[in-house]
């Protein structure tokens, strides 16, 4: 009886995508959908902005005005590494954004970022109800949300952008552009752009891939320079083979965090690739996902560095949609989908930090409570 009842839901959902995927703007509609969903089981706290994360946003705002100072913060302290993390800094020194108007373009950002995501999975797909249920899925995880919910000027939600809009557009300029601004952003932008890397050996010309090349040749020629003209620096205090040993307690959460249900893709890419002694692509698709997994376990915010494997979720989609059959490959889309909606919006980092990004009605309540 449950079985059945559970067949025929599954056919009325089924009913239900059909009918929104036959809309004329179903892409820009499912969108602002996705949103509204993401917001409703992750909503940010915003009342946190002016409180407890103002003193981030106040360092953010001493940069904009001297970019190229260095200050002598604590080494263990996130600042003492954003000495070249400066497209952000310099963003808001020419456009006078204050604290509202960055959070608003960080939620733009994300929802760009999704609308680029629908996109690139229709491509890859050809099929508008597996875009959907993967879209869906897209903003179950942590890189999904993480424009919304990161409201303590941190700006990875910029980063994924710009790694999104590099495999969306196949321009040689727009990919060196992309991967330039993400590694200015960040330097994990920087590490994820191996994965842009693979992504244009296997389905890219070569123009394509000597972008990527030229993207890092000018980041660390230039970051050279401003190393040795202004004495910019990253401190290394809290990084390293310690704090991997000592928050191994969180590793497998924050492991499971930076793909959750994509996971499964991810690991049946990697079965195709092998399969098919496809060996060169195999090193460097895992070697890629480990050397983001082993630098995300050597600092302290686990999740937030984890998440810099979205390529990696690109690339295993169209992988295993170019080797499965469509009601199989249908299949791990909706076991994606389920794996990632059921798990909570957990953000891990530390020895036992759990995080969880609170649904709206728990928001509201615990806004109530105070």
């Amino acid at each position: 009886m449950i079985t059945e009842r559970l067949v025929q839901l599954y056919h009325r959902g089924n009913s239900l995508l059909e009918r929104f995927a036959a809309r004329k703007n179903w892409q820009a509609e499912l969108t602002i959908l996705s949103t509204l969903l993401l917001l409703f089981f992750a909503f940010p706290s915003y009342d946190l902005i002016y409180g407890e994360f103002l003193p981030f946003w106040e360092r953010i705002f001493v940069q904009a005005a001297h970019p190229l100072t260095n200050f002598n913060y604590d080494p263990a302290s996130h600042e003492s590494k954003q000495a070249f993390r400066l497209l952000i800094p310099l963003l808001i020194r020419f456009t006078g954004l204050h604290i509202a108007g960055m959070i608003v373009l960080q939620h733009l950002v994300g929802m760009l970022s999704i609308l680029l995501f629908t996109q690139i999975a229709y491509r890859i797909t050809a099929d508008k109800i597996i875009t959907i249920l993967l879209t869906l899925a897209y903003v179950s995880l942590g890189v999904g949300r993480s424009s919304f919910i990161s409201n303590c000027a941190l700006f990875d939600g910029f980063a994924f952008f710009f790694l999104l809009l590099s495999l969306r557009f196949s321009s040689v300029f727009l990919i060196f552009l992309s991967l330039t601004c993400a590694a200015w952003i960040d330097e994990r932008g920087l590490i994820a752009s191996s994965l842009i890397f693979v992504w244009y050996l296997m389905y890219g010309n070569k123009k394509q891939v000597a972008a990527v090349v030229l993207a890092w040749i000018v980041y660390f020629a230039l970051r050279f320079y401003l190393a040795h003209a202004f004495g910019l620096h990253t401190s290394t205090g809290a990084v390293g083979f310690d704090i991997f040993v000592n928050q191994m307690n969180n590793a497998p959460m924050g492991l499971w965090t930076g793909m959750e249900g994509f996971w499964v893709i991810f690991l049946m890419s990697l079965a195709v690739l092998w399969w098919k002694k496809q060996w060169h692509y195999l090193l460097m698709l895992s070697g890629s996902v480990a050397i983001i997994a082993i630098v995300a376990l050597m600092v302290i915010d686990i999740s937030r560095s984890m998440f810099y494997m979205l390529p990696a979720i690109i690339i295993a989609l169209r992988i295993v949609k170019e080797n499965e059959t469509t009601q199989h490959f249908s299949a791990l889309v909706w076991i994606t989908l389920l794996l990632s909606a059921l798990f909570p919006a957990y953000i891990v980092g530390d020895v036992n930090v759990l995080n969880w990004q609170y649904p709206f009605p728990l928001q509201v309540l615990r806004l109530l409570t105070q």
